[in-house]
């Protein structure tokens, strides 16, 4: 898996592939490498990043999307927690969407990730800035049980079956590969 950033503000990469050019190039750069798949994000998750508003998100991510699915043959996730994004950017192309509030950021997400039939991954982090400290306080040694617990009461609130598909996790945080179908 590769991750491109098109933000200024990411801890990892940012500002280094804002302009589209610059993105489509290290995304056939990571697949020369081996990558399969590439995330794309548009909203930086560091600490202390300041959220951006849908439209700049969409900005940012919609013509690299386009652009990467024009001329380089991979998987596109992208990196969002916002619902309307989710829809833009798989009607742009992309086949998963990265969700790192495990479907507590906006609660259409998982409505729209399975009316578009994609892939989902959910991941779970000790600490950011969506979390309650309920939550927080009881992820200690045990992040993907609670992760687990999040999705199905997510699901069962909005009507929909999950199945998890694989899961992995840390003490700080829990990833979990879901598919998610209409009752």
């Amino acid at each position: 898996m590769g991750i491109l950033n098109v933000t200024p503000d990411s801890f990892s990469d940012g500002g280094c592939y804002l302009d589209v050019e610059q993105a489509v190039a290290h995304a056939e750069l990571m697949v020369a490498e081996g990558a399969s798949l590439i995330d794309i994000g548009g909203e930086s998750s560091r600490p202390e990043a300041s959220p951006v508003s849908i439209s700049e998100e969409l900005a940012r991510i919609l013509p690299v999307i386009r652009a990467i699915v024009d001329t380089v043959d991979v998987l596109l996730s992208v990196d969002t927690y916002k619902a309307e994004v989710a829809r833009h950017a798989l009607e742009a192309g992309a086949h998963l969407i990265n969700d790192i509030t495990a479907l507590r950021g906006d609660t259409t997400m998982a409505a729209v990730v399975s009316e578009m039939e994609a892939g989902l991954i959910l991941m779970h982090m000790k600490g950011m800035r969506w979390q309650d400290v309920e939550i927080r306080s009881n992820t200690v040694g045990k992040p993907e049980l609670v992760l687990h617990g999040e999705v199905q009461r997510c699901a069962q609130e909005r009507n929909i079956n999950s199945t998890f598909v694989s899961m992995s996790h840390t003490n700080d945080y829990a990833v979990a590969q879901v598919t998610l179908c209409s009752v």
